[in-house]
């Protein structure tokens, strides 16, 4: 990190470390982290060195080779690699001159380490080892001024957890690429690699469990089971005797035989009196037959169908999602009393008039929200001087009158807006503007802020 910053001033890059620190202990869950090392090697011109050109160059003849390092970051207290959720390295295709495909890969820690302003093809091989292949890109003319993003969490989770391993990833020519990649030195785009770790965010409470259901409604009682077959009827008992005959009754006596003429018929003698009925004993009861046997029980009749389940109680709401953002720091320099000029949202750069050439899209993914300006100067405006900062969106300063702005007067080296607010949707450009009415002194500046999506 000092080797980058000293190539600009020594008072600045004491400054940017002091600053850096002071907005990175407040973050919870987002890095951008800014590219330190960026150059390439030449296997036609071994002991040349490219720090300094404003692209790398990746080809396979002469065997060109891309090399990228970023800052060691110190976590929060409580943090390690294990709380990374994703971590992305982002680079810039400005040049496609030969279809191929690129290798993505680990360097190895070395002792030393690789930097730009050293590195050769000579040495490469002993301070900047070429490890594990993380991905293959396939390289052709529609990736000509275009972002590649490559998902590197594994690698950044090794380097948080464990700093010194942290020596970069390289970019290899493969099946005869020959193509450009825009370093942090190229003054006309301000295109360099980045490098994005987002950490796991915090659950929410869970909501409360739902009230139970109401018990199911009872089955209907299952059918009575059959009667038991009825016992055997018990013995008939024995007739009693039949009673005596009464006596028959005496005959009348024969009338006279006289012949004579026929007299009348007598009368009909009385019928003798019926003799008295019998009426001998009734015979004894027979005995009671036994009782039956009992019949067997029947079987118990099926169970009723089981009544329908109430219905479940509804899932209580969800905890409230916790918070990320995003956090930029940058600076520019060379401030002099022209009015506006422009720096990049992150990252170090001279101060330039045109926004073009300092302007950058910020937010690849989704939508945020910028705030929370801070800015440093290493010199005071002066007595009745003045600059303002603004954070530029697609050239505008305000939409609807929202906007973010701090203005540093007078003997003051500092200023800060905490109220402000601006959105930046997906695509939009960025830049830091500065601006002033009046001569102050000559001086750099840093700044910092968050986008909150």
């Amino acid at each position: 990190m000092l080797r980058m910053l000293s190539k600009f001033n020594p008072t600045l890059s004491s400054l940017f470390i002091a600053f850096l620190i002071l907005l990175y202990a407040g973050i919870s869950y987002a890095l951008v982290i800014p590219v330190t090392d960026d150059t390439y090697t030449n296997s036609s011109s071994v002991n040349t060195n490219y720090g300094s050109k404003p692209t790398m160059k990746i080809a396979s003849s002469p065997m060109q080779t891309g090399y990228i390092k970023f800052f060691n970051i110190s976590l929060p207290s409580g943090k390690t690699g294990n709380d990374v959720d994703k971590a992305i390295l982002t680079f810039f295709v400005s040049n496609v001159k030969k279809d191929g495909s690129i290798e993505v890969r680990k360097i190895d820690s070395a002792d030393p380490q690789w930097w730009e302003a050293t590195l050769t093809y000579s040495n490469s091989a002993g301070i900047a080892p070429i490890g594990n292949l993380i991905t293959t890109i396939n390289v052709n003319s529609s990736l000509k001024g275009n972002f590649v993003v490559v998902d590197i969490t594994d690698i950044v989770k090794s380097w948080l957890n464990n700093p010194a391993t942290n020596n970069g990833i390289a970019l290899v020519p493969a099946f005869g690429v020959s193509a450009e990649v825009d370093c942090k030195e190229d003054k006309n785009s301000s295109h360099e690699a980045t490098l994005d770790i987002i950490f796991k965010a915090v659950e929410g409470t869970a909501g409360p469990t739902g009230p139970t259901g109401p018990t199911g409604l009872t089955g209907p009682t299952g059918p009575t089971g059959p009667t038991g077959v009825t016992g055997p009827t018990g013995l008939t008992g024995p007739t009693g005797p039949t009673g005596l005959t009464g006596p028959t009754g005496s005959t009348g006596p024969t009338g006279p035989s006289i012949t004579g003429p026929i007299g009348p018929t007598g009368p009909t003698g009385a019928t003798g009196p019926t003799g008295p009925t019998g009426t001998g004993p009734t015979g004894p009861t027979g005995p009671q037959g036994p009782a039956g046997a009992v019949g067997a029980t029947g079987p118990t009749g099926a169970a009723g169908a089981t009544g329908p389940t109430g219905t479940t109680g509804g899932t209580g709401p969800a905890g409230p999602q916790g918070s990320t953002y995003y956090l930029f720091t940058g600076g520019m320099t060379g401030l002099t009393t022209d009015s506006p000029v422009y720096g990049a949202p992150v990252g170090i750069n001279a101060a330039d008039s045109d926004e073009n050439k300092r302007k950058t899209i910020i937010s690849p993914v989704r939508s945020c929200v910028a705030r929370n300006l801070h800015v440093t100067l290493t010199a005071a405006p002066g007595t009745g001087n003045n600059r303002t900062f603004i954070i530029s969106v697609n050239g505008t300063e305000d939409s609807s009158g929202d906007s973010v702005s701090c203005t540093i007067s007078d003997s003051n080296t500092s200023c800060s807006d905490t109220t402000g607010r601006r959105t930046v949707d997906v695509n939009d450009t960025v830049s830091i503007k500065a601006k002033t009415t009046t001569s102050p002194s000559d001086a750099d500046a840093l700044y910092g802020w968050e986008c909150y999506p």
